[in-house]
């Protein structure tokens, strides 16, 4: 037996390194989850653009009638509005609205899509012109809006939009960073962490055994 002070043993401080060094592999981890995107991120794009009359159709004498309209190059065209950001877009965010300029003459919007991040009210949105204008309003972290527009023309799509302490991008998103992709990506180090408590463990309790045979 010695009189030294616990914290002089050289088993403590062993146990004392072996702690710090799993505590910071779980952080390292939740870090690099926590960093894997910027807290508010906007994504504005378009996904298709379908002509309805074909370079045939015209010649076969087609034509499309909307009412007392006849355009002269009908197009569908899909825009898109994606929140990719850890955190939600609030209203008070917004500077004015968000405007998906496509570039031609709207006639109408077809079809209206929102997936993703709960359910909330849709932004109110409005036609003028070449322009859809999505109203200030709340936009989760995580959800798509989708608007189906009927154009007169080829698209140019040019959006624009004032938003504070939001990065704005006019691409689409990359496939969405989950904790399950995470782990696919770090795997080795995942599939190691448990093997090296299970080995502390056992250091431990070596060490423990071996202080009180003395």
């Amino acid at each position: 037996m010695t009189d030294d002070p616990w914290y002089a043993s050289g088993t403590f401080w062993t146990i004392v390194a072996v702690v710090v060094a799993i505590v910071l592999g779980l952080g390292a981890i939740v870090a690099t989850y926590r960093s894997a995107g910027p807290r508010h991120r906007l994504h504005l794009y378009t996904s298709a653009r379908t002509p309805l009359l074909h370079h045939n159709g015209k010649q076969l004498g087609l034509r499309i009638m909307l009412t007392d309209q006849e355009p002269a190059d009908p197009q569908l065209v899909t825009v898109n509005v994606v929140s990719r950001g850890r955190r939600d877009i609030t209203r008070g965010s917004f500077d004015g609205p968000i405007v998906l300029d496509v570039g031609t003459r709207i006639i109408g919007q077809l079809a209206f899509d929102s997936e993703g991040a709960g359910v909330t009210p849709p932004p109110p949105v409005e036609l003028v012109e070449e322009r859809l204008e999505v109203q200030p309003s709340l936009i989760k972290a995580g959800q798509r809006l989708s608007y189906t527009l009927l154009v007169d023309g080829t698209p140019a799509f040019s959006p624009r939009c004032k938003l504070s302490d939001v990065e704005v991008v006019t691409v689409r998103p990359e496939p969405e960073i989950t904790v399950g992709r995470i782990l696919r990506t770090y795997r080795w180090r995942v599939h190691a962490l448990p093997i090296l408590v299970v080995l502390t463990i056992l250091v431990v309790l070596d060490l423990v055994a071996g202080s009180w045979d003395r």
